[in-house]
């Protein structure tokens, strides 16, 4: 192949660095022992379009005279060569010894050992991450079962583990290309639950509602999170336990947002609302051809982190509305779950349809009560109103 391509080029650079390096000779040598499988006799008087004249052989050991002259305005240099020797034949390498070759260098780097099994049984994220990245510092790939080594090792109620695991999710893609799977988004999303509630029972003075509520809040903003690729690999099933866990710590919190209350003031309710609407749009965008609305660059790279395919199902949708409507009302919930579950062509299950007709009934009552309060305080506004002039027209006849 290499004397095919050094015969087919004919271009100045490629002519004036066959001629002017010093391995010339060698350079020739090895087009003699490429070409020794050649039929005995072989002429050629020109080759048109390559610049390369008067080559010519008469035995496959190239013992007779090689005479290379390469037309060219700029190059009008001649050199002959004779008595060319082959090389040896452990030289040349067949195609199947560079296989074999390829096949155990990658066997090699493969069955390395892990830089995690110098670390004790007992070792912590922290430490593990640590190691991880001197390893992808050096070049090397991070491997899956590194990463499923690391998420294992969380403890329960350490919130610093549930950091490393987001922190590695975050480096090892960028720095690495480290693509999580399926398995592996259930068990960073899993641990990081994990580690961020406490062992066994709350501590003193610490509700345990309000650790559940920033755990679920946790883990929904890394899933939301791009540059983590949760949410290309995360399943449905993943998905709707870390709602639920989400619903419950709200529900322990009384987490609302009051009809006069500015959005500064509710600043968690807030960040679990926005959580909620973009774990739905993410799970509709990558159920449907989105891709195709995208440009070319966009979606290739979209679809290389794409894992899984899986869009909510009918708990999603429920457990989002359900936190939606317990945070701030029945319209929150049609805006940033209902209406965006209906638009993919999905349809609501009975219990969510009943969940949306109860709040109506009980929103309904409630604007009733409110505006019968209001009548109600105008009407005794009036009343005292009315008894002050009473009040000053019986001291003005008395003067």
């Amino acid at each position: 192949m290499a004397s095919s391509l050094l015969l087919r080029r004919g271009t100045k650079n490629v002519a004036q660095k066959i001629l002017k390096s010093n391995t010339t000779e060698r350079s020739v040598c090895s087009i003699a022992a490429s070409v020794s499988h050649a039929p005995p006799t072989s002429t050629s008087t020109k080759n048109e379009g390559f610049g390369i004249r008067n080559h010519q052989w008469k035995d496959a050991a190239m013992t007779t005279t090689m005479r290379m002259s390469v037309s060219h305005p700029c190059v009008s240099t001649q050199r002959s060569f004779s008595d060319a020797k082959p090389l040896p034949a452990d030289a040349v390498t067949s195609p199947e010894e560079v296989v074999a070759e390829a096949v155990q260098t990658i066997e090699k780097n493969y069955n390395e050992p892990s830089p995690l099994e110098t670390l004790a049984p007992d070792f912590t994220p922290g430490q593990a991450l640590f190691l991880l990245r001197t390893k992808g510092a050096g070049g090397q790939a991070i491997r899956r079962s590194e990463f499923h080594n690391l998420c294992m090792a969380s403890r329960p109620g350490w919130k610093t583990d549930a950091v490393v695991i987001h922190t590695a999710l975050l480096e090892f893609k960028r720095c690495n290309s480290f693509l999580v799977e399926e398995y592996g988004a259930k068990l960073a999303m899993e641990a990081m639950m994990k580690s961020m509630l406490p062992s066994g029972h709350p501590s003193k003075g610490e509700a345990f509602g309000e650790r559940r509520l920033n755990a679920a809040l946790f883990v929904a903003e890394a899933f939301a999170n791009e540059k983590t690729g949760l949410c290309f690999a995360a399943s449905t099933d993943c998905v709707d336990t870390m709602l639920q866990d989400l619903y419950q710590g709200v529900q322990e919190c009384e987490l609302k947002i009051s009809p006069g209350e500015e959005e500064n003031e509710s600043g968690i309710a807030n960040r679990v609302l926005n959580a909620v609407e973009t774990t739905i749009f993410y799970l509709n965008r990558r159920a449907g051809p989105s891709e195709k609305k995208m440009k070319k660059r966009a979606a290739r790279k979209y679809l290389k982190q794409l894992v899984s395919k899986e869009g909510p199902s009918v708990a999603t949708a429920h457990v989002g509305a359900q936190i939606c409507t317990y945070v701030d009302g029945l319209d929150c919930a049609k805006a940033r779950v209902l209406t965006p579950y209906k638009r993919r062509g999905y349809k609501i299950s009975d219990e969510t349809a009943e969940l949306v007709n109860r709040v109506k009934e009980e929103e309904k009552v409630a604007a009733e009560a409110a505006a019968a309060a209001v009548e109600q305080e105008e009407d005794a506004e009036s009343e005292e109103g009315e008894e002050e002039e009473e009040d000053a027209s019986e001291n003005q006849t008395e003067k």
